[in-house]
This record gives C-alpha cells, sequence and structure tokens, in this order.
C-alpha cells in the first residue's frame, strides 16, 4: 500500500510539473523572443551607426577636397573646383534610425542655408561693381568653403557625439 501512495503522489507531482510547464512556457517563449527581437535590433542600430560613420568620414573628405580645390583655383584658374558634398545619406540615416539627432542636422542644414544667402549677396554686390568686383567673384569659393568647413567643424563632432551615446554597446566594456 505505502508503495502505490508513492507511485500515485510521484504520478501526481509529474502531473502538477507538467501543467506548470505548460502554462509557464508561453511566457518564459514570449520574454525570449522579446530579448531576442530587441538583440537584433541593437544590432541594426550599431550597423546603421557604423554605416553613419563611414558617411559622415565620407562627407569630411568631401568638404577638405573642396575647400583645397577653391584654395587652389585662387592660382590655377584651370583647377576645377569641387562641390561641398550632399548631406543626403547622413540624412536619411538619422532621420530612420537616429531620429533624436535630426535637430543637429536641421541647425547645421540653418546654418548653411544663411551662408549660402551671404554668399549669394556678396557675389550679387561684386557683380554690381563690375570690374572691380571680379576679384571678389573668384574669391568666393574660397570664401565659401572655408566658412562652410568652419560650420560642418562644429556640426561634426556634435553628430558624433550623439550618435555615440544613443547607439546600444555591446556589453564588451569592463566596468569599474
Amino acid at each position: 500500500m505505502t508503495n502505490e501512495v508513492a507511485l500515485v503522489i510521484v504520478a501526481a507531482i509529474g502531473v502538477i510539473g507538467t501543467l506548470a510547464a505548460s502554462f509557464v512556457s508561453p511566457f518564459y517563449q514570449r520574454a525570449h523572443e522579446k530579448w531576442k527581437a530587441e538583440r537584433e535590433d541593437q544590432a541594426i542600430l550599431r550597423d546603421k551607426a557604423e554605416e553613419l560613420f563611414d558617411e559622415i568620414d565620407s562627407y569630411v573628405s568631401g568638404y577638405q577636397q573642396a575647400s583645397v580645390s577653391a584654395v587652389a583655383r585662387l592660382k590655377d584658374e584651370t583647377v576645377e573646383v569641387r562641390g561641398i558634398p550632399d548631406l543626403a545619406r547622413i540624412r536619411s540615416i538619422t532621420a530612420i534610425y537616429f531620429p533624436s539627432a535630426m535637430p543637429l542636422v536641421e541647425d547645421f542644414e540653418k546654418q548653411n542655408r544663411v551662408l549660402m544667402t551671404a554668399i549669394v549677396e556678396q557675389a550679387k554686390t561684386a557683380t554690381e561693381q563690375g570690374a572691380a568686383g571680379l576679384d571678389t567673384l573668384k574669391g568666393l569659393p574660397m570664401i565659401m568653403t572655408v566658412k562652410y568647413q568652419q560650420l560642418a567643424s562644429e556640426f561634426i563632432p556634435k553628430l558624433r557625439g550623439h550618435i555615440a551615446t544613443e547607439t546600444p554597446k555591446l556589453g564588451l566594456e569592463t566596468k569599474k
């Protein structure tokens, strides 16, 4: 009789354990799927941050080349003045993956519009001066790119810092 009671108790414990596992399992599975999705999202953000940093480096190189070509053009008129690179890729990655950084991009674009308006006004004034304004017109590309470089040199570190702060870390850093 004691063996039969023991078998019934073991069977009851097995049934209770199975029921408990079947009740808890969906909660664990949902939590695991959520954790896995968060890891995938973090991996995407890290990839996009890396892509954005590459775009920023390319952008910096482009506006530096534009500045150099504008200065070289003052000495040699056959040198082609390179255009200032476009922010399109930086803007799109920032807007989609790091929207909290968009005010930085928008502020930079606003400052750039103010600069371009001032350059156009200087060009208009130089054109009205005729031959006397010719030297001013020749120097405008250099003035524009140097001022643009000043604006960009303030914008780029702010954007990099914001992205570095907002990007999920791998957890490889040692904490002190």
